[in-house]
């Protein structure tokens, strides 16, 4: 588990936030994660309040839950089109492999599968990644972010928790639902 610094300069963090943790740290980590959420106020993006909104009458374990699993199983997809970002591999390529596995999954079963145009990449999503990754590369080494995107989100979910214990648990089940998550 690589610990998850607030940035990639590692401002905020202690020194051992840039190196892989032992257990111990891990929990250090989720607390000082934990404990800042809860002192922190966040601007939540335009792109988040929708997801902000969803939120209100959710749990706090219901919104860990649904960002981990959420990031979880999208990191795959994610690595595949960096890569291909990386790779010059342009996006009516993409859209080909794309829609090629969408017909495999609907021939297979066509009441699970839902419209391409719901689940595909568009065009714009796929030149901003290409953006982000050449952004990525020019700064090198930077760690994984599996928390920094979703802080406001999350700030949300421990807020709403009863007292900082809780809080602390709520940030382990999100990691510990995101690595179940990931690993599928």
């Amino acid at each position: 588990m690589k610990h998850i610094p607030e940035d990639y300069t590692y401002r905020r963090v202690p020194e051992w936030a840039q190196y892989d943790l032992n257990e111990a740290q891990y929990f250090s980590y989720c607390d000082w994660l934990a404990e800042y959420l809860m002192n922190t106020d966040f601007k939540i993006s335009p792109a988040q309040i929708p997801w902000a909104e969803a939120f209100k009458d959710r749990t706090p374990e219901g919104i860990v839950i649904t960002l981990a699993d959420f990031l979880g199983y999208q990191i795959f997809e994610r690595d595949i089109l960096e890569m291909q970002a990386r790779e010059g591999v342009p996006f009516s390529v993409i859209e080909k492999e794309d829609r090629e596995g969408w017909e495999m999954d609907f021939l297979n079963d066509p009441d699970v599968v839902e419209p391409f145009e719901d689940v595909r990449i568009t065009e714009k999503q796929y030149d901003q990644i290409c953006r982000e990754v050449a952004e990525k590369d020019k700064i090198g080494n930077m760690p994984d972010h599996a928390d920094i995107p979703f802080r406001p989100l999350l700030a949300i979910a421990v807020k709403k928790c009863r007292d900082m214990s809780h809080a602390k648990e709520i940030i382990r089940l999100y990691y510990n639902t995101f690595s179940d998550a990931s690993s599928k």
